[in-house]
């Protein structure tokens, strides 16, 4: 691909809430959206600003990048900006995109292997300003943790050197294997390294190789949960209110905590007496918890590890061998709710579950 425009800025949302509708509107007006990325005048009026307003009224978290895969084939790139929970979101818009002549459309920014240098604000992000270390933390030896070195690294402009060593990551890795496969990164200035700088060409082949001897190391499953004892946890909060928790306590003692590597943390908000909730909410979370379960089944890779209650907030705790049904099926289940229960959720990776330290250390 010659080029990409990145758009960040958004307009307000009109009333085209599907996948249908998008590529409907797509569809009328692909003729002139290819006219104006092929003559690359005033992109962003034209192409961008209409494309984000109708992709950002099907999903928030929807973005887009495009430009000329060769010189007759449009591309449009929607991304998730790295937000893992809506991968699975983008790969449904783009399935559900209509067949069109001189179009490509990709999910999520792919590995660019021409074009490996990126400008931003006056620093070169390259093979030649960047390197990286690996760091092995011997409490957590299977985490990937990383720090990219710019040659250039200063406090001064240290948000835009992050910025542009997170794009060129993408860049070399593509969007997905970048936000999958590591674990932690960090960027920094060489003089403040004491390890040996390795070459960012061998970024790629070191972080193949750490995942494939993690995924060969664990294959945990478990067939039932009805051996499992439970914890239950009770606490006070800063102001004098109690917190509760009930927690599976098999599972956090579990050696194979790794093979479920992703934490999904759901998060009820309510109103309640002394931040505990009333017997309404707590009865519709129980249900909207009880419905979940029965989907996302312990035998299937999803595990139900525990809640925490306090503070005018419930948390649920889920490690999950992978993150694409369970975000769709938890996504699909908060709208369901939506009308009875204010509900957010997050899902990351978090291969030894320190989300739950707190309680695994009591």
């Amino acid at each position: 691909m010659s080029f990409f425009i990145n758009l960040f800025k958004t307009k307000k949302e009109e009333p085209i809430p599907t996948y249908a509708g998008f590529w409907d509107w797509f569809s009328k007006n692909e003729k002139l959206l290819y006219k104006g990325i092929k003559r690359g005048e005033n992109i962003d009026e034209k192409v961008l600003d209409p494309l984000m307003e109708r992709l950002q009224a099907v999903n928030k978290q929807f973005y887009c990048q495009v430009g000329m895969f060769d010189d007759n084939t449009a591309d449009l790139v929607i991304t998730a900006e790295g937000d893992i929970k809506n991968f699975v979101f983008v790969d449904e818009i783009i399935d559900a995109a209509p067949k069109l002549p001189n179009w490509k459309f990709t999910n999520l920014k792919p590995k660019d292997g021409v074009n490996l240098t990126t400008h931003m604000a006056g620093y070169e992000f390259s093979e030649d300003t960047l390197s990286f270390i690996a760091y092995i933390d011997p409490d957590y030896p299977d985490e990937i943790d990383i720090s990219l070195v710019h040659k250039d690294y200063n406090e001064q402009d240290e948000r835009t050197i992050t910025n542009g060593s997170f794009i060129f990551l993408d860049t070399i890795l593509g969007e997905y294997n970048a936000a999958i496969i590591i674990d932690s990164v960090t960027v920094k200035g060489k003089e403040s390294i004491d390890n040996e700088l390795i070459s960012i060409k061998k970024l790629e082949e070191y972080l193949i190789w750490r995942e494939k001897e993690f995924i060969e190391k664990y294959k945990g499953s478990r067939k039932s949960d009805e051996k499992d004892t439970f914890s239950s946890y009770e606490a006070k909060s800063k102001q004098g209110n109690p917190i509760f928790a009930i927690m599976n306590s098999s599972l956090l003692d579990w050696e194979a905590k790794p093979s479920h590597p992703w934490m999904m943390v759901i998060e009820f908000t309510y109103e309640g007496n002394n931040g505990m909730p009333d017997e309404i909410n707590y009865k519709t979370m129980d249900d909207f918890e009880d419905e979940l379960v029965a989907v996302l089944k312990n035998t299937e890779g999803y595990l139900n590890i525990g809640r925490q209650t306090g503070e005018n907030k419930r948390h649920l705790y889920f490690a999950c061998k992978e993150f694409k049904k369970a975000s769709k099926t938890t996504a699909e289940l908060i709208e369901k709710y939506k009308t009875t229960l204010d509900i957010t959720y997050d899902i990351y990776r978090d291969k030894y579950w320190r989300t739950l330290n707190r309680f695994i250390h009591i």
